[in-house]
């Protein structure tokens, strides 16, 4: 059974997203793409504002989030240590 909820916007499910991307053209583009299409996007411009931005999600409502796209904000950890913060169920792409 997916973890990904059936909420619906028009025909598609909307999902909750965090983007994490140091560069912000980057970043906004794909945020803004995600936006039109109707999801709920959180953003993030590295590791820490990631976890910030998971705690802050965790703390303000109830609705799971459903995927993590990362395009380079975990290049300079020194420790891999995201598996363990991931809430459970949350498909991540990172890179």
């Amino acid at each position: 059974m997916s973890a990904i909820r059936n909420i619906r916007v028009g025909n598609a499910r909307r999902l909750c997203i965090l983007v994490g991307a140091p560069d912000p053209l980057l970043r906004q583009r794909l945020t803004s793409a995600l936006r039109l299409q109707g999801h709920e996007v959180l953003e993030a411009a590295n590791a820490e504002d990631m976890r910030d931005r998971l705690a802050e999600h965790a703390d303000q409502t109830d609705n799971p989030l459903d995927l993590i796209l990362c395009g380079g904000c975990l290049r300079r950890r020194k420790t891999p240590s995201w598996p363990s913060v991931l809430p459970p169920g949350v498909r991540a792409l990172l890179s």
